[in-house]
């Protein structure tokens, strides 16, 4: 009876623990939301990106994304996986940064005819797409979405889905693999012509 009563009490202070430990992820998670969020309609009278800019020709690097078979898109595991496929990119990955400087960077990738590999949220579901245009002052950026479909969003609406903000009523569970860094918002991956190709790395 006492093994079975320290049994319950144990439990019971393990399922606490981790219950807490979930909430403070959740919070951390939440506040890391708030930074990441910010404005960037000063973006749109920016001198920098008054051109729009897109991927043409065939010094490109041939991204098909259903060729990327991952069925756990994680975060890091995506990184992995197309390290794998172009070993003759250098390929940085960029999470959980602001919208500006997201937005900045896929401006300054695809004017280098490169083109951008994001996270995002398409029919709530978490996918990943190759952005292949952006043009700032007239609101819009185009993707090839997993189908391989070409879709075109609002600058704002993009980031809504880079952010999984138009994820409705997400579960908790995936609550949680976002607060643990599974899986990360603001999410992009960067690829440099071979020139500049030097060691992989991770950006944080």
């Amino acid at each position: 009876m006492k093994i079975f009563k320290f049994s319950v009490v144990f439990l019971c202070i393990t399922c606490m623990i981790g219950f807490v430990a979930a909430a403070i992820m959740i919070v951390k998670q939440n506040m890391v939301d708030i930074s990441i969020n910010n404005d960037v309609s000063f973006m749109i009278n920016d001198e920098k990106y008054k051109n729009p800019v897109k991927i043409n020709g065939e010094k490109i690097p041939e991204i098909n994304i259903n060729t990327i078979n991952i069925t756990d898109i994680t975060s890091g595991r995506l990184y992995n996986e197309i390290k794998n496929q172009f070993p003759e990119y250098k390929i940085t990955y960029h999470k959980n940064i602001k919208n500006s400087e997201l937005i900045d960077k896929i401006y300054d990738s695809l004017s280098d005819n490169m083109p951008v590999i994001c996270l995002y949220s398409v029919n709530n579901e978490i996918e990943y797409c190759v952005i292949t245009e952006i043009d700032i002052p007239e609101n819009k950026i185009t993707v090839k979405n997993p189908s391989g479909y070409i879709e075109t969003y609002t600058i704002q609406d993009f980031l809504n889905t880079a952010r999984f903000e138009n994820y409705e009523n997400m579960e908790f569970s995936l609550k949680l693999k976002f607060a643990v860094g599974i899986f990360t918002k603001n999410t992009v991956y960067i690829f440099e012509k071979p020139e500049k190709s030097g060691e992989f790395e991770e950006i944080k």
